[in-house]
């Protein structure tokens, strides 16, 4: 049973893009509205992209990153609140939460096209 569990987490970081597609398309059913659809499945998504890119990181250079972005995502979303609170004078975590979100699926969505890309390349590199 732990086995299983483990190949289904493992399939669901190497393929992040078609589980974002099929959070698009279930979430385009619930809602009936494309731009909802498209926060919502990013929203979900946006961790497993974070995962997915230390684990392209790990592959590439045999180094585990994760710390590093740990530590940039705890900086980043002590920024949003910050940012929130000079312009807002009060914090709504909650909606300081989901730009956190949708910032943090464009950079690693990007990140991790760019680091399969690079990885592709290497490999081929060096045949």
């Amino acid at each position: 049973m732990m086995g299983l569990f483990i190949t289904f987490f493992a399939l669901l970081i190497t393929l992040p893009i078609p589980v974002w597609i099929a959070a698009f398309v279930l979430a385009r059913k619930i809602y009936k509205h494309p731009r909802r659809a498209i926060h919502t499945a990013s929203d979900m998504t946006a961790f497993l992209f974070i995962f997915s890119v230390s684990a392209c990181l790990y592959v590439i250079f045999e180094q585990s990153f994760l710390p590093w972005i740990i530590i940039f995502l705890i900086l980043m979303l002590s920024a949003f609140l910050l940012f929130q609170w000079k312009t807002k004078q009060e914090v709504v975590f909650v909606k300081a939460f989901k730009g956190f979100l949708r910032l943090s699926f464009l950079l690693f969505s990007t990140l991790y096209v760019i680091l399969i890309c690079y990885g592709i390349f290497q490999r081929v590199g060096d045949i």
